[in-house]
């Protein structure tokens, strides 16, 4: 009885040596990985899913896009504000120049 106790006793340890805790969590986001995989094919196959490749394919490429577009504005937008801005200092820096050279202090 006691020899069988024994041979269960190690026998545990040795299971859970064998098995620590980031290793089942390492196997239980895997199941629940492949798990997710399987679903997901089974509904691409399925006629009525919502997902299909071509219209996922279609909208980022309409994002890509639109994206693309909006920088496109921005950036006309913030090269017409600089140009503005140093026409700006351009025009203060003549009449400060006009300035100095009729206000020169003795």
């Amino acid at each position: 009885m006691r020899e069988e106790y024994e041979k269960v006793k190690e026998s545990i340890k040795e299971i859970a040596q064998k098995h620590t805790a980031p290793e089942n969590l390492i196997k239980r986001i895997d199941t629940t990985f492949e798990y997710k995989i399987m679903r997901s094919m089974k509904a691409r196959n399925n006629d009525n899913s919502a997902v299909k490749e071509k219209r996922v394919a279609l909208l980022l490429r309409l994002l890509f896009q639109v994206s693309a577009i909006v920088f496109f504005i921005i950036g006309i937008m913030l090269v017409d504000y600089y140009e503005l801005k140093l026409n700006k200092l351009k025009k203060m820096n003549r009449v400060f120049e006009k300035f100095n050279a009729h206000h020169v202090l003795p």
